[in-house]
C-alpha cells in the first residue's frame, strides 16, 4: 500500500511560502475576447512581474458552452435549480433528526454553510460579542463588513438577515 498523503505532502513542500491568486472574468465565447485576455495577461505579466524569482503564472479558460448548459439542464444539473431543493431537503433533514434526542448541534463550519444559513447562531452570544467589539475596534469604518465581498459577516449576526 504506498501513502498518498505523504506523497501528496512532499510534492506540495516546494510551494511552501509562495502565494496564489485566483480571478475570473466571464465573457462570451469570442475569438478576439479571448485573444485580448492572453495578450493583457501576457503583457502585464511581464512588464510586472517579470522578474519576480520563482513566479508561476498560468492562464486557464474554461468554455461554457450553450450545449454543455442544455445537457446539463436536461440532466439536472443546473445548480440554480438546487436551491429550492436544498432548503426543502436541509428541512426535511433537520426536522428527522430533531425526532431524536440530543443529536442536533447549532453550529455549522464557515466553510460548509450556505450563504443563507445563520452561521453565528450556533456561537455562544458572548464570543460573537467579542468578535463585534475587536471589529468595531479595528474596523470602525467597517469597511471590511461593507466593501468587501463574501464570508460571513459578524456585524450581521442576531439580526435575523443574511450574515453572508
Amino acid at each position: 500500500m504506498y501513502n498518498y498523503t505523504q506523497a501528496s505532502d512532499a510534492a506540495q513542500s516546494f510551494l511552501a511560502g509562495y502565494r496564489a491568486n485566483f480571478n475570473v472574468v466571464p465573457i462570451k465565447a469570442n475569438r478576439e475576447g479571448l485573444q485580448m485576455i492572453h495578450d493583457t495577461f501576457l503583457h502585464n505579466v511581464q512588464q510586472e512581474l517579470g522578474s519576480v524569482h520563482g513566479l508561476i503564472a498560468s492562464l486557464a479558460f474554461i468554455p461554457v458552452t450553450k450545449k454543455f448548459l442544455t445537457a446539463s439542464r436536461l440532466n439536472g444539473a443546473d445548480p440554480m435549480d438546487m436551491s429550492d431543493f436544498m432548503k426543502k431537503l436541509n428541512a426535511d433533514v433537520s426536522a428527522n433528526l430533531s425526532t431524536l434526542h440530543n443529536v442536533m448541534s447549532p453550529f455549522l463550519y464557515l466553510n460548509y454553510a450556505n450563504q443563507e444559513q445563520h452561521v453565528f447562531e450556533g456561537y455562544p452570544e458572548a464570543n460573537v460579542k467579542k468578535m463585534q467589539s475587536i471589529r468595531d475596534k479595528y474596523d470602525p469604518n467597517m469597511v471590511f463588513t461593507e466593501l468587501i465581498s463574501g464570508g460571513w459577516k459578524v456585524a450581521k449576526a442576531f439580526t435575523g438577515g443574511n450574515e453572508a
